[in-house]
């Protein structure tokens, strides 16, 4: 079975516009976000805050659908980020998702309607002024002008047979070990190597059992997941 993306963190810088009369390079992009958070003194002498920040930043934008799924998307005129897994949005399961094409395809159409251009590949370009260290070291001689995915969970789905040969498995699979990567049990149904603060992380668990433990029912009651043909397929 071919594997599906459960998360993506992606972004891309994109050029602004310089304003002959003012000499600052502006935004050609419309800002989204769900307000900005900043920092105003306070005058020591007649307690009032001061009018002018003394820093602010704008926040993400938190596009909530239903069943708890969630997409968070920001745009500061020129770089635009989106991370979540986009292909459970308004969906109850992930049992299936979209493949790494059709959820960039999902994140260019969640994107269109807040009216940003869509994430692209790009091009390869060669670096016009490289520094000495980046001569030296034969380093970012080149880069790509698209779109940068800084965060990727790949899954993959497999089938043993029943529920009893699943947990035989994932007590086989718990004796295994990755070169130089600590592993993690943290119940019978579930197994780890790595950690979510590292570069990568593999994991493993009983998906039916998944859907039922705490804080991935998404609203939905045992007895509702329990009459779910898709809960009802991930167990046999």
């Amino acid at each position: 079975m071919s594997a599906f993306i459960d998360y993506i963190s992606i972004s891309q810088v994109h050029p602004g516009r310089l304003n002959p009369e003012t000499g600052v390079v502006e935004p050609r992009l419309p800002l989204v976000d769900s307000g900005v958070v900043g920092k105003w003194g306070r005058d020591m002498e007649t307690g009032d805050l001061i009018d002018n920040p003394e820093w602010g930043q704008s926040s993400k934008l938190f596009l909530r659908g239903s069943f708890d799924s969630l997409v968070i998307v920001k745009c500061d005129g020129f770089r635009i980020t989106l991370s979540g897994n986009v292909g459970r949005l308004d969906r109850p399961d992930n049992l299936f998702n979209l493949d790494f094409d059709q959820t960039i395809a999902k994140c260019n159409e969640i994107l269109s309607r807040f009216r940003l251009p869509p994430f692209e590949p790009g091009q390869q370009v060669v670096n016009a002024n490289p520094s000495a260290y980046d001569l030296e070291h034969g380093v970012n001689l080149v880069h790509w002008t698209g779109a940068t995915v800084s965060g990727l969970h790949i899954t993959r789905n497999y089938q043993t047979g029943s529920p009893k040969d699943a947990e035989a498995f994932m007590r086989w699979l718990s004796t295994q070990s990755i070169s130089n990567v600590k592993r993690n049990r943290a119940s019978p149904e579930s197994c780890a190597w790595g950690s979510k603060g590292g570069r990568k992380m593999l994991k493993a668990y009983i998906k039916y059992l998944e859907m039922l433990a705490p804080g991935h029912k998404h609203g939905r009651s045992t007895s509702q997941i329990k009459c779910d043909p898709v809960y009802q397929f991930a167990r046999e």
